[in-house]
């Protein structure tokens, strides 16, 4: 795996390689797209691509148990990828779980309870 890149590297950069690093961005969008087609809906939209590193395709999920899900559907979708120019080569997927973020609670602020002047006397 290649060892990652800092933003201010790439900023200062030759524009070769941000059009290399656009063309990257583009390809695993693209494969994103592909994945999601072949996928039940309710497994896709839990699965993310993140690298391509030779024939191995990484694909991100956010649990465990859409992990196991998503290993059930690998080998019919290695050979729906190999049916694609862009993803030919891919031999492997290589599973990993990334819980999403959450979001922090929203906090409901009420508005303080003035007392009457009648009370408050």
């Amino acid at each position: 795996m290649r060892s990652p890149t800092t933003f201010r590297s790439l900023s200062q950069a030759s524009p070769p390689a941000l059009s290399r690093l656009m063309q990257r961005a583009r390809q695993l969008h693209n494969i994103a797209l592909t994945i999601k087609e072949f996928l039940p809906k309710s497994l896709a939209e839990h699965c993310q691509p993140g690298n391509i590193d030779n024939d191995t395709l990484f694909v991100h999920v956010n649990s465990p148990a859409w992990a196991t899900k998503l290993r059930y559907f690998t080998p019919e979708l290695i050979k729906y990828l190999q049916n694609h120019p862009q993803t030919k080569g891919i031999r492997h997927i290589c599973i990993t779980v990334r819980p999403a973020i959450s979001k922090p609670a929203a906090v409901d602020i009420k508005p303080k309870r003035l007392l009457s002047q009648e009370n408050a006397a």
